[in-house]
């Protein structure tokens, strides 16, 4: 009815169903619910087959075991159970500086450094050096006649 007002039950019913709850107050959804044992039954109350994906492993884990892999058969990875457990001595005494220049801890260098000793770097040529070369680098007199 156009002219009619709300009263403040009618009220209380709308905010309660803006609010996203039930309209009556003292309403209980578990009054309903019917407990259900089915002891005997031997088939699944939905049979719904489970997904060929669910049996094969994701791409993710083929790269992620592919990789594990590589690692065990290049050596780099080892299970727990084959390491050799070091017993480390509280007395021993190491000497940090003896062989420090050829020695190289692979595990603690870092990636993509050289491990040896570069020779100095020679000077490049100066413009005479370029253009008289050594005498034995000359041409004979036997070549220059030919």
């Amino acid at each position: 009815m156009p002219g009619e007002l709300l009263t403040d039950d009618d009220l209380k019913l709308i905010r309660r169903i803006r609010k996203g709850m039930y309209p009556i107050e003292g309403y209980n959804q578990e009054e309903q619910y019917v407990e259900f044992e089915n002891d005997d039954s031997i088939h699944p109350v939905s049979y719904v087959p489970p997904p060929k994906r669910q049996f094969m492993p994701s791409i993710h884990e083929a790269k992620k075991i592919a990789r594990l892999v590589e690692l065990i058969k290049s050596g780099k990875l080892t299970p727990p159970s084959l390491r050799q457990k070091e017993e480390k001595d509280p007395f021993k005494v190491e000497d940090i500086w003896g062989d420090a220049i050829y020695s190289v801890d692979f595990k603690t260098a870092r990636r993509g450094m050289s491990h040896e000793i570069r020779a100095p770097k020679i000077p490049l040529p100066t413009h005479a050096e370029s253009y008289n070369p050594p005498p034995e680098y000359l041409f004979d007199e036997e070549v220059c006649d030919i």
